[in-house]
């Protein structure tokens, strides 16, 4: 996960061996634009979510 300014971008990675032999990979990830609350509000909003999975 890297995050900068109120940008946030997350990325997961995996591998599953087949049944029948083999194996699955798999690969995908998500940009977030975050905003912040009113000023005294805990949190953050989320602005914009931007999922990619190939």
């Amino acid at each position: 996960m890297v995050e900068q300014g109120d940008v946030v971008m997350a990325e997961l990675t995996g591998t599953v061996k087949r049944v029948a032999g083999g194996e699955m990979r798999m690969s995908m990830a998500e940009v977030f634009v975050m905003a912040l609350h009113s000023p005294g509000s805990p949190g953050a909003l989320l602005l914009r979510d931007k999922p990619w999975v190939p």
